[in-house]
C-alpha cells in the first residue's frame, strides 16, 4: 500500500505545505528551493504513471522537450561549452517542476489558495521592507539601498534578498499570477486589496533598478489591458 506521504494529491498535506511555501523559500536563497523542486520531482515521477495526461498535455510536453533539447544543441556549439551546458543540461528539472505544478493544481483547484496566500505574504514583506530601505536608507536587516555594503552609486533596492538584486525579477515573475488571479476573486475587498499590492509592487520594481523587470511588467499590463473586460476591474459594483 503506498504511503500517503508519497502521493500526488492534496491527501499527502505534506506535498501541499511544500508547493505552499516555495515561493517564501525563493527569498531564503538556492538551497531550499533546488530541495524543494527535486523532492517535488522526484515524487511526480513516482506518481507518473497513474497520472492520466490528455493528449493536449502529452503535445505540450513532448515540445517542452524538444525545446530542451533545442538549446542543448545550441549549448554544444556555443564557443565556452561546458559553461553554457552547465546552464541547460539540468534545465529540463524546471520542466518537470513545472509539469508537476500544473498537474496538481490544475487536480486541486480549491488548495491553491494556500498558494496565493503564500505569493501575498511574500509582496507584502518585501514592498513594506523595499520601502522602508529606500526611504530610511536601510532595511529591517540593515542592507543599505545602494548595495550589501554601500558599494553602488545609485539606488539598488535589494531587501531581503541582500547584495543578490533580485528583487525586481521576483516580484515581476509572480506580479502576472497574483493579478490574473485577482479577477477571479469574488469578494470586491479582496480584490481591491490585491490591486493595491499589486500597484506597490510597481513602484517597488521601478525603485529596485531592474530595467528588464519594470518592463516586462509594463508590457503584461499593456497587454492585459488591451484584451480584458474593463468592466472586470471594477471593485465594487
Amino acid at each position: 500500500m503506498q504511503s500517503k506521504y508519497l502521493k500526488f494529491n492534496s491527501q499527502n498535506k505534506l506535498l501541499l505545505i511544500i508547493l505552499s511555501i516555495f515561493p517564501f523559500s525563493l527569498i531564503t536563497g538556492p538551497l531550499v528551493p533546488e530541495i524543494i523542486i527535486l523532492l517535488i520531482n522526484i515524487l511526480f515521477l513516482i506518481n507518473l504513471i497513474k497520472i492520466k495526461i490528455s493528449k493536449i498535455e502529452k503535445k505540450i510536453l513532448f515540445f517542452l522537450f524538444l525545446w530542451w533539447l533545442y538549446l542543448l544543441l545550441i549549448s554544444l556549439f556555443s564557443e565556452e561549452i561546458f559553461l553554457s551546458l552547465k546552464g541547460t543540461l539540468f534545465y529540463f528539472r524546471y520542466l518537470i517542476f513545472a509539469s508537476a505544478i500544473y498537474y496538481f493544481y490544475s487536480k486541486n483547484i480549491s488548495t491553491i489558495r494556500y498558494l496565493i496566500s503564500t505569493i501575498v505574504f511574500c509582496f507584502l514583506i518585501l514592498i513594506i521592507d523595499s520601502l522602508i530601505q529606500f526611504f530610511l536608507g536601510k532595511n529591517i536587516l540593515g542592507y543599505s539601498k545602494y548595495g550589501f555594503i554601500g558599494n553602488y552609486e545609485i539606488i539598488r533596492l535589494g531587501s531581503l534578498f541582500g547584495d543578490e538584486l533580485i528583487l525586481g525579477s521576483y516580484l515581476s515573475k509572480f506580479f502576472p499570477f497574483l493579478i490574473l488571479i485577482s479577477f477571479f476573486l469574488k469578494d470586491s475587498l479582496n480584490k481591491f486589496l490585491i490591486f493595491i499590492i499589486c500597484g506597490l509592487a510597481i513602484v517597488v520594481i521601478f525603485l529596485s533598478g531592474e530595467r528588464q523587470a519594470f518592463y516586462s511588467t509594463v508590457i503584461f499590463l499593456i497587454l492585459l489591458i488591451s484584451i480584458i473586460d474593463l468592466k472586470n476591474i471594477y471593485f465594487f459594483s
